[in-house]
């Protein structure tokens, strides 16, 4: 299982994020035997090199009885993130335990929605405009780069 996360988690102590959470909430006590929380972050230059793409941290790392695994990827303002390439490069060099086939993937992501209810019309205004905007952007899995053969469960939060 692969959760996506708004931030990276270096520590156990951190919280873990929203999407696993939910998918407790929604699956019962079941853990999964290979965890990877995955940030994706943009840095300050227009490109970075894909040897410097991303930093991982080990928190079990024992393939046969489960893993959890944090990676902290980052990406240049000009460039577009491809998870599912990224996935497949840590998967090659053995640094994570994924199927080896993308339909077999699970994927957490969560989106936002806006349920606020501001007092004046100019700020109900603005809140109305923002959540139409988020809701009508490209979908979130096709901007990572992960497409129809992917199993990615979308989780709504209000806010």
């Amino acid at each position: 299982i692969v959760v996506m996360s708004s931030r990276p988690i270096t520590e156990l102590e951190e919280r873990i994020p929203a999407a696993l959470n939910t998918f407790f909430d929604k699956w019962g006590k079941i853990i999964p035997k290979h965890i990877i929380f995955l940030n994706v972050s943009f840095a300050n230059a227009p490109h970075i090199k894909r040897n410097d793409r991303y930093a991982i941290v080990n928190f079990k790392n024992d393939f046969e009885r489960g893993s959890v695994i944090s990676v902290q990827a980052t990406y240049g303002y000009m460039q577009r993130p491809d998870i599912r390439r990224l996935l497949v490069e840590l998967k090659e060099q053995k640094l994570i335990k994924i199927p080896a086939a993308p339909e077999r993937w699970l994927i957490l992501m969560v989106m936002d929605r806006f349920i606020s209810r501001p007092r004046t019309i100019f700020r109900r205004w603005r809140v109305g405009l923002l959540d139409y905007m988020v809701r009508y952007t490209k979908p979130t899995p096709s901007y990572y780069g992960l497409g129809n053969d992917h199993k990615v469960d979308i989780e709504i939060v209000n806010i």
